[in-house]
């Protein structure tokens, strides 16, 4: 049987492992097993200072995806929020406020409509000249995130997320 830390659940964990039948292949999953673990020489405060980045670069991107998603809607890019409630569906098609699929992609029932305002035209131009901007303060928030202390990240993000898109 084999020696070592075991796997949480491995294929190989119920296999008899003959020790002497090991190849050498340091990346083999099988004959590995015991292989300790790279040293890592990192201190406390530079894990801390990773972590946080990456906490900040996350948030960032979740900030960059609702405001882009806004934009879209803004400009008419994208279809509205599709109703939650039967009788908010039921409102805005006695509204209009919908449209037919194409064709070739009718669906069962309300599922194929598409939940947009057919009066709005969508504004490619103008969606672009915003997401141009979202993308340069995008940018200069990642560069703060990865040269700046924890401090400089928390206002960044916080400048970042002050970034209006109309």
């Amino acid at each position: 049987m084999r020696k070592g830390k075991p796997f949480s659940k491995n294929i190989f964990d119920d296999f008899d492992f003959d020790e002497t039948e090991r190849c050498d292949d340091p990346d083999c999953e099988i004959c590995s097993f015991d292989v300790q673990p790279k040293e890592n020489n990192m201190t406390n405060t530079e894990l801390d200072i990773r972590d946080q980045k990456r906490y900040f670069e996350s948030r960032m991107w979740s900030i960059y995806r609702s405001k882009e998603k806004e934009a879209e809607r803004f400009f008419g890019i994208c279809d509205d929020e599709p109703p939650k409630t039967t009788r908010e569906a039921y409102m805005r098609i006695v509204s209009g406020n919908f449209t037919f699929p194409p064709e070739e992609y009718d669906c069962d029932g309300v599922h194929g409509f598409r939940w947009k305002n057919p009066l709005k035209i969508p504004d490619k131009e103008g969606h672009k000249v915003v997401h141009t901007k979202l993308d340069k303060a995008q940018q200069k928030c990642i560069d703060q995130i990865m040269i700046g202390q924890p401090r400089a990240m928390k206002e960044a993000v916080k400048t970042f997320e002050k970034v209006t898109i109309h």
